[in-house]
């Protein structure tokens, strides 16, 4: 019900923040934590998000594994948009729809190693400046997820919410 009503990527947008409430990570993850370069301090911090494998080698790997997992998750997709009411033909137009969107998103993702370097996955933004790099109101973001203003971020992997902005567009 609440996604059929989206109408516009205002709503899109919206919707998102109201799910990170609910600790899903549609599009990004969103969370705080003691910032790792000052203990004292608990900070907000956005990491890649919005796939729902375990990491980019499902979606890039060209391996028969990797590609009858990709296959079968394609299948499980649609079966949940029937399950949810939708036509036959519609959820495997949508499915498909969503391993195009997670597939440009996992391009940008970080591999598991990259992921393990604390100093590459530790970017400190502005709220102006990550706004300006990736076309997202993160003000109202912020504000929809119930969030404090602050003036910064933590961002682990810049490039991935670049891309996540430019899907959006």
């Amino acid at each position: 019900g609440k996604i059929n009503a989206i109408t516009d990527m205002q709503g899109v947008m919206k919707t998102v923040a109201e799910f990170q409430r609910y600790f899903f990570s549609p599009l990004y993850m969103f969370f705080s934590d003691q910032d790792q370069k000052n203990s004292s301090q608990v900070v907000s911090y956005l990491y890649q998000g919005g796939t729902s494998m375990p990491d980019r080698d499902y979606y890039l790997k060209d391996d028969a594994q990797m590609q009858k997992i990709r296959e079968e998750y394609v299948k499980h997709i649609e079966k949940m948009f029937v399950f949810c009411g939708d036509k036959p033909e519609d959820a495997k137009a949508n499915a498909g729809k969503v391993m195009q969107i997670e597939t440009e998103l996992a391009k940008s993702q970080r591999s598991r190693v990259d992921l393990r370097d604390p100093y590459k996955n530790y970017n400190k933004k502005s709220i102006a400046q990550l706004a300006s790099e990736t076309g997202i109101d993160w003000n109202a973001q912020l504000a929809t997820m119930g969030v404090p203003a602050t003036d910064s971020i933590i961002v682990g992997q810049p490039e991935f919410l670049v891309t996540a902005g430019e899907l959006l567009k």
